[in-house]
Parts: C-alpha cells; structure tokens; sequence
C-alpha cells in the first residue's frame, strides 16, 4: 500500500500534499467528465454525403430555423444551429472537516454549447458542415 502514491507521481507530478479522497476523486471526475464530452463530440450525422444535394430548406425542415445565419459577398450562406445548450453541472465536494463533517466544497463543471455550422452555395446547395463547441 505504500507503493500507491508512488505509482501516481507521473499523474500528480509529486506526493506531497496529495489527499486521496480529494485529489484522487477529483481527477477521476475530471477524467470522467472529459470521456463524456469526447463520447458527445464523436456523435451526429455524416454530412459528406450530403454535399452538393441538402438544401437550405431540407436543414430548415429538419432543425427548424437557424439561430443565426449570415449571407456573405461571393453568396455564400452561412447558418448556426444550436444543438445541445451548455449546462452548468455541480457535485458536492469530496473531504472531510475533523473527521467528522463534510467540508461542504463544491466542484463544477461546464458544458459547452454544440453548434452544427451549415455552409450553403448561392444556389442554396450544401458545401460543408462542421460542428463547433462554444
């Protein structure tokens, strides 16, 4: 059991200091919560095969209207959709006070905003899609 911290120094960068219940709980929620975004990033529809035949107004039918939308010079349309909101999310802190009371700290986190960023010709024609995180 003594080898333990020494096998998480390349994780912490040195053992002094390092509680258990705190540090330990709180990179594995940290690791945690990162699986979760990544799992979220790698999930949506193939837009490749799309290109060249989806319609502004199929993307409309499909998400409703855009939360913005842009039309550049060359005549370009561009239109963000919000996909996911961000959410605050709040778990209470491990640790104890004494030995006896809980410390009462508080750890949160932030979700970021998933926006689908649709790229339309001047013939309203899709020309490319990509996903972005706010």
């Amino acid at each position: 059991m003594a080898r333990c911290p020494q096998l998480l120094l390349p994780v912490f960068g040195s053992t002094e200091g390092l509680h258990w219940g705190r540090s330990l709980r709180r990179t594995l929620g940290a690791l945690f919560f990162g699986a979760l975004v990544l799992v979220g990033c790698a999930t949506g529809p193939d837009w490749n095969p799309r290109i060249g035949h989806y319609l502004y107004d199929d993307a409309v039918k499909e998400y409703g209207p855009p939360t913005g939308k842009e039309t550049l010079t060359d005549g370009t349309l561009v239109a963000d959709w919000l996909i996911t909101s961000g959410r605050v999310v709040g778990s209470p802190g491990p640790g104890m006070y004494n030995r006896r009371f809980w410390s009462g700290s508080m750890n949160v986190y932030t979700t970021p905003e998933a926006h689908l960023v649709l790229l339309f010709g001047p013939d309203k024609r899709l020309t490319g899609a990509r996903q972005i995180y706010k």
